[in-house]
């Protein structure tokens, strides 16, 4: 999946912090308020939003479409 294929109504699931760091920058988010250690391998990036939540929480509940960070390639 390429990262012009993500839409608004896409999550990404990062399991790991390099992987959080790595979409963050790819999707040029505003990092300011975005933290890994509050739901760690269970966080998700929403993209356009500059937001995160964990998997199981709002992201689910909203039938957002969720993406492993992984099949997403470096730019």
């Amino acid at each position: 999946m390429k990262k012009e294929d993500v839409t608004k109504k896409d999550v990404i699931h990062c399991k790991s912090l390099s992987e959080f760091n790595r979409i963050i920058k790819l999707f040029d988010m505003d990092d300011e308020y975005l933290n890994w250690d509050i739901y760690e391998q269970d966080t998700v990036l929403f993209p356009f939003e500059d937001s995160y939540g964990e998997i199981n929480g709002y992201a689910k509940k909203c039938n957002y479409n969720i993406i492993y960070s992984g099949e997403i390639p470096p730019a």
